[in-house]
């Protein structure tokens, strides 16, 4: 009889797990972009403009879930890729050469995964399965325009937002961002880490990266505060004493060179 008691209540749990009901899970937006582990700002919160949106330069991307009591979010979960219309991009399944978990960070255990591009067509989540997964527009958010369920979901990841930051950091001017896809299946759970390495190259400048996935109790993604841009390389602003002494050489190469002229 105990046997039996202990068997229903195995069954009961999986049938409970297999049910979730992604639609009626609520969203506390706490997973953060990060340009990887080891780096000063892999946990997020290094702001790029007014106070949102986290930098990276295209070989890697970190995936930190800041909330300290998630379970571990179902396998797989999503990577999301906004890259901006006019941008020619060819993602693959080898776009991404490694991925690797850290539960919890850092120190924690580590552990290997994988990614692929879209999911063989196979929906999930309400997302269509597909590595290339449509278009967003002016008035349109990331993860309605990829119909991902969840209650609530945040819809700051908005074309605005988006076009906005690409244009004050990067100077670009987007009229659209084309929705790519990835299926992650290395483990993230609370105040975890999965490091993304990217093929050199892959990532054009002007990318949004975010996340979705969800546990037993809720759907977790990116507020646009905490996603990722490619911000490619930083035209450095000469100090003032610099600048001083690139006018002291100017002024030297232009007298070097009436000195010449006379003779």
């Amino acid at each position: 009889m105990a046997m039996l008691m202990v068997a229903l209540m195995v069954m009961c749990a999986v049938s409970w797990a297999d049910d979730i009901n992604i639609d009626d899970l609520e969203d506390p937006a706490t997973l953060h972009i990060g340009p990887g582990s080891g780096t000063a700002c892999a946990t997020g919160g290094c702001p790029l403009w007014s106070g949102e949106v986290n930098g990276f330069t295209g070989q890697k991307i970190d995936v930190y879930q800041n909330q300290s009591s998630a379970g571990t979010l179902h396998n797989p979960w999503l990577l999301i890729l906004a890259v901006p219309g006019s941008t020619n991009v060819a993602f693959s399944n080898s776009s991404i050469t490694a991925v690797t978990s850290t539960n919890v960070y850092p120190g924690g255990v580590t552990a290997t995964g994988s990614a692929t591009f879209g999911n063989g067509g196979v929906a999930l989540y309400g997302w269509n399965g597909n590595g290339f997964a449509g278009t967003m527009t002016a008035g349109q958010e990331v993860f309605s325009a990829l119909h991902l369920q969840g209650q609530g979901l945040n819809n700051s990841n908005s074309f605005t937002n988006y076009a906005g930051a690409d244009f004050a950091i990067n100077g670009l001017t987007v009229n659209s961002f084309n929705l790519y896809v990835f299926a992650i299946t290395a483990p993230l759970s609370g105040k975890g880490l999965t490091d993304i390495t990217f093929a050199d190259g892959t990532v054009p400048n002007g990318t949004f990266a975010a996340a979705y996935g969800f546990d037993t109790g809720h759907v977790y993604v990116n507020p646009f505060t905490e996603v990722g841009l490619e911000t490619g390389h930083t035209t450095v602003t000469p100090e003032p004493a610099s600048l001083m002494l690139l006018g002291s050489g100017l002024i030297g190469l232009a007298g070097a060179a009436r000195k010449k002229f006379r003779k």
